[in-house]
């Protein structure tokens, strides 16, 4: 009774909830599996963004209310900028306390470029209501609100709340804010790489973030479409989980050679250029489509 709530921090599957936990099923099942499934062999995430990060070493707390017997979401930890095979950390949940140390992701090797350890914090709940059993609250204490823009957002809201970011993490006395993390999401893809890239795309040179994340989740919809995927429910083989069938691309640590790869569950841009992409958009050129593919 004491504490006052961080209305950021209160994640919720129940309807109405300010931040909402999806229940649309394991995506990650839907898109591979070849029996009902897509047929997609590497596609697909069930990665839903808190806008939280954490600092490695840093703890994390997350209260957990459920009923008994509902299944419970997982939390993901991420690197950002982070090696092609070293970015994430999956941690299980139970009822009421959860109490965690953010992970030394970097410690898994492989970086070239030196960062600062740690990242975005993200929910894995690969439930439907029915599946999933009941409803979910979680609250999570610890870390720190990192710029998020999720498409249909009010961009000068969020060119604030980037600014303010940036400037912390340009303060060499502020230790709260040490991670350069952005990321922007639709329903079709999740784009994570850093805030200074950001910061100079929509502040410094005035692009737009909602075209940046439309035209991506346009490009990535378009290319789902030719490969078979229906989203018109008159359609025969319309699914209403294709309306959330999507994919992470990451700006990763460089990686001699190469520009643009896919590993398992994401799309790599180890190229400066490349990246670039991520927060402005342009004509996609043979490499996106390719890795996608």
């Amino acid at each position: 009774g004491a504490i006052k709530k961080d209305p950021y921090r209160e994640f919720s599957t129940e309807d109405g909830a300010r931040n909402k936990i999806k229940q649309i099923g394991d995506m990650v099942d839907y898109s591979r599996n070849k029996n009902g499934g897509l047929k997609l062999p590497n596609f697909g995430t069930n990665q839903q963004l808190t806008g939280l990060g954490g600092t490695t070493g840093e703890t994390i707390t997350i209260y957990v209310e459920a009923e008994a017997e509902t299944k419970l979401p997982q939390i993901l930890f991420t690197q950002t900028y982070g090696a092609w095979n070293s970015w994430k950390a999956t941690v299980n949940l139970k009822p009421g306390k959860n109490v965690f140390t953010f992970p030394n992701i970097k410690a898994h090797g492989g970086y070239s470029v030196d960062i600062a350890a740690g990242g975005p914090i993200h929910i894995l709940n690969p439930y439907t209501p029915e599946t999933q059993g009941g409803n979910v609250k979680l609250y999570i204490e610890g870390g720190y609100l990192y710029p998020v823009f999720r498409y249909g957002d009010d961009e000068e809201t969020f060119k604030m709340i980037l600014k303010d970011y940036y400037e912390k993490l340009m303060d060499e006395n502020n230790t709260a804010i040490t991670v350069d993390a952005f990321e922007c999401v639709s329903d079709h893809v999740i784009c994570s790489t850093r805030a200074t890239q950001a910061y100079q795309q929509y502040i410094v040179k005035g692009v737009s973030p909602q075209a940046n994340i439309a035209t991506w989740d346009d490009w990535i919809k378009k290319l789902l479409a030719y490969g078979g995927v229906q989203f018109d429910s008159s359609q025969p083989f319309y699914d209403k989980r294709n309306d959330y069938v999507n994919v992470n691309i990451r700006a990763v640590q460089p990686y001699a050679g190469m520009f643009a790869f896919a590993w398992t569950d994401h799309v790599g841009l180890p190229d400066g250029g490349m990246q670039t992409h991520l927060v402005n958009k342009g004509v996609a050129g043979w490499a996106m489509g390719h890795e996608v593919g």
